[in-house]
């Protein structure tokens, strides 16, 4: 059943019911109040009657059109027939009520209220100190609620309860069917909401006048943030692995094209160097199973100790082929033993993006400077170019997350200085970048030298 006639139903025979009951107590009250009315009325006219008969037979001076006319004024309902009696027993006379008489022709149910013995007569002797001057007999209905009045009353009464029943439940289905039109209406935008969801288009919050109905769409909406951010975190770390082994594939690529065409020789030293760049392949593959589930920890640091000299070396040493091949020099500027304590793998994917980047933008003959010095607990790592800078409109987004300049269209997938800058930190640092148009970057990495959290500790 829909929530549209569920609801229709209910507020019906909710309506049906509260006017029912209300009809009843009403109709119940409103008859004990007219039958009382109608005894005390009686018992007035019986008064009045028979102090009006008293008169007439003491005085004797009214005239029998006149006995007639004032007589038929107390034919008031339970009252229908009145006779009048002298104190011999002569009927001085006989009225009756002309309504009694119709009501009788037009409705055969009150007809049968002689036999039935809905009708009593009551007598009364006419008396006073004076001795005894007649009687009266005055018949009426048994109760007040047999009379013509009363049943026309109930009858009027019934009728109208039904007819409030009517424009009652007329109004309820109104009202039901406005009210469920809506609760429908917003129920299947909901519906729809959380369809768009499951086929991951971005959706709206929008809020309903049922607060239930609100509540489920902050809860959908909720569900769709969080779906988008995982959506979004698996995207970034695909990406992410796809950009990282191409750099360690080249080196192996171009070295062991050198080492085919005996510009290279396979020697123990390029055997290490092709070793390191398969333990950074299988350091990277390691990263698949954090795709499985993107809400785990991606930022997990692995820190060991290593010489920085040492490191950059080997990493300038596997670039080595890749820099000639184009005609760039690339130099290490600085020869300070430095002993590191941090995440060596994070620390070289820098130094690998920021190079590669030097290496894309530096046209041939240009060269590549690395360079860093030690301050206190803090090492300051210069990595400078002479290729083709950076516009300042670019300066300022080049660490976003796909970005890609507007002379770099196509170069690149936007995301290599979106990983030096996450990199850096998460190892305590930062990265600044100085470029020119035309004149070279320069970018300046500070961390400290022994990772604690982001904090820096002497060594």
């Amino acid at each position: 059943m829909s929530i549209k006639r569920m609801l229709l139903i209910i507020l019906l025979l909710v309506a049906l019911i509260s006017v029912g009951i209300n009809a009843v107590i009403l109709g119940s009250l409103t008859d004990r109040f007219f039958s009382n009315y109608l005894n005390e009325v009686y018992d007035s006219h019986i008064e009045q009657i028979m102090d009006y008969a008293l008169k007439v037979l003491k005085e004797k001076t009214i005239t029998k059109e006149q006995l007639k006319a004032d007589m038929e004024t107390h034919l008031v309902d339970p009252i229908f027939r009145i006779r009048l009696f002298d104190s011999e027993g002569k009927l001085l006379e006989d009225v009756s009520s002309d309504m009694h008489m119709r009501g009788m022709m037009m409705d055969g149910r009150l007809a049968r209220m002689r036999s039935n013995g809905d009708e009593v007569t009551d007598q009364f002797i006419l008396e006073d100190d004076g001795g005894t001057w007649g009687s009266i007999y005055i018949t009426r209905y048994s109760a007040a609620d047999n009379s013509l009045v009363a049943r026309l009353f109930k009858m009027s009464l019934l009728s109208n309860s039904l007819r409030a029943v009517m424009i009652a439940m007329a109004i309820s289905a109104s009202i039901a069917l406005l009210i469920s039109r809506l609760m429908s209406k917003d129920l299947k935008e909901t519906a729809i909401l959380a369809s768009d969801i499951q086929s991951g288009k971005q959706v709206k919050f929008e809020r309903s006048i049922v607060s239930e109905i609100t509540s489920i769409r902050s809860s959908l909406h909720d569900l769709s943030t969080k779906l988008r951010l995982k959506q979004k975190g698996r995207k970034e770390l695909t990406d992410k692995l796809i950009h990282e082994t191409r750099t360690p594939l080249t080196i192996i690529k171009t070295h062991l094209e050198g080492i085919e065409d005996g510009v290279i020789a396979a020697d123990q030293v390029e055997i290490e160097l092709l070793k390191n760049q398969v333990e950074i392949i299988t350091s990277l593959i390691k990263g698949l199973s954090g795709m499985i589930e993107a809400d785990a920890l991606q930022n997990e640091m692995s820190i060991e100790e290593f010489e920085l000299n040492k490191l950059l070396k080997q990493i300038l040493s596997g670039l080595s082929t890749q820099f000639s091949n184009k005609g760039l020099k690339i130099i290490l500027d600085s020869e300070d033993k430095v002993i590191m304590r941090t995440d060596k793998f994070k620390l070289s994917q820098v130094f690998y993006n920021l190079l590669n980047n030097a290496w894309k933008y530096t046209d041939a003959g240009g060269h590549v400077t690395i360079s860093y010095n030690r301050s206190g607990d803090f090492i300051n790592i210069n990595i400078a170019d002479n290729g083709s800078g950076i516009d300042n409109d670019d300066l300022k987004h080049i660490f976003d997350a796909y970005y890609r300049g507007k002379d770099q269209a196509g170069s690149g997938d936007g995301i290599g200085l979106y990983i030096v800058k996450g990199n850096m930190t998460l190892l305590g640092g930062d990265v600044s970048v100085s470029s020119a148009v035309g004149d070279g970057t320069e970018f300046v990495l500070s961390l400290p030298v022994t990772y604690n959290n982001g904090e820096a500790e002497e060594v």
